[in-house]
């Protein structure tokens, strides 16, 4: 597909992903006026079997992904997994995430889908960002590590 692209076309791409930067950065982020976090969802959970094929065909997608967000702007990007993060007064923020429990075809028990969002901070926020997600961990009293196994945080914390 690339090679059907002509220099000019490829020019006028990269002016519009310039664009598209630049707003997002100026009105979204705004870096100068406050230090915005942006909550993404990284996709819908639901389990995957192998003996299953994707859907085809795959639709091109349209406009940027969340997940190419953070490169596409140049801005850090943290993904937090956890089980119930509620209020927190330092990062007003409230979302849910962690381990989603679903029925197994397979092994026709409960298993669990691991579930996380990826938190987005304006460029050069890097350690800021690192620095208030690890506080705000603290301060709801999650852990920052994941274990191996069946489950994220283990059996204790469904």
């Amino acid at each position: 597909m690339a090679r059907l692209i002509d220099e000019s076309q490829k020019d006028r791409a990269w002016e519009h992903y310039a664009v598209y930067k630049d707003w997002f950065i100026r009105n979204i982020l705004r870096p100068d006026e406050t230090r915005t976090i942006v909550v993404l969802p990284i996709e819908e959970l639901e389990p995957r079997y192998r003996d299953v094929p994707p859907d085809q065909p795959v639709e091109t997608p349209k406009g940027i992904s969340v997940l190419y967000l953070s490169p596409t702007l140049g801005a850090p990007e943290i993904v937090v997994p956890g089980k119930h993060f509620k209020y927190c007064q330092k990062l007003s923020l409230t979302f849910t995430a962690g381990q989603i429990p679903f029925n197994s075809r397979i092994t026709g028990q409960q298993e669990y889908l691991p579930m996380a969002v990826s938190l987005l901070g304006a460029p050069e926020t890097d350690l800021e960002l690192i620095e208030m997600t690890e506080g705000f961990l603290k301060h709801a009293k999650r852990s920052s590590r994941v274990q191996t196994g069946r489950t994220m945080f283990g059996d204790k914390e469904r």
